[in-house]
């Protein structure tokens, strides 16, 4: 082998080791690459698990707020009462409690786009008893306003009142 060939030789062997060296590196790049868009995907892969929990929960959270408002709502609004069932529910509570209906008047008020009952009612009784009464009307499981409240006067403790009351009616 003359002089130029064992330079040709030596030129290509270290092509070779270069293109090797240079291999390496390119595998090592695209190794390290690879390892790191797999970590940046599992991150990204656990926060969209995060987010998605956070929405259900948040859906979650919406969705039993707004059934509490619901339940709240329904307790509020019972089912309304029929002219009768209002009257007679407001009569039964007056005679249970020992005190007399001197008179009754009733009259139905369209007037707001609403079927309300007014019931105007001269009751005589112990003064305790028309409390009693007063606080069983309050307690009816139907929407119910205490529109005039007038005490007459009486002896002893027997007073005669004077009570409007207004109810929504089917």
């Amino acid at each position: 082998m003359n002089e130029n060939e064992r330079r040709a030789a030596a030129v290509l062997a270290g092509l070779f080791i270069l293109l090797g060296i240079f291999i390496a590196c390119v595998a090592f790049y695209l190794y390290y690459k690879s390892s790191y868009l797999n970590n940046l995907y599992a991150e990204l892969n656990a926060q969209g698990v995060m987010l998605q929990i956070s929405n259900n929960k948040s859906e979650r959270d919406n969705l039993t707020d707004t059934l509490n408002d619901l339940k709240a709502l329904n307790n509020l609004l019972q089912p309304l009462p029929a002219d009768v069932d209002f009257q007679d529910e407001v009569q039964k509570i007056v005679t249970s409690n020992d005190v007399e209906i001197i008179s009754s008047q009733v009259a139905n008020d369209d007037e707001s786009g609403q079927n309300i009952l007014n019931l105007d009612l001269n009751i005589k009784g112990n003064y305790t008893n028309i409390i009693k009464v007063l606080a069983e009307w309050r307690a009816l499981p139907f929407p119910l306003r205490i529109a005039e409240f007038e005490i007459k006067g009486g002896e002893n403790l027997n007073q005669a009142v004077s009570v409007k009351l207004q109810a929504l009616i089917k």
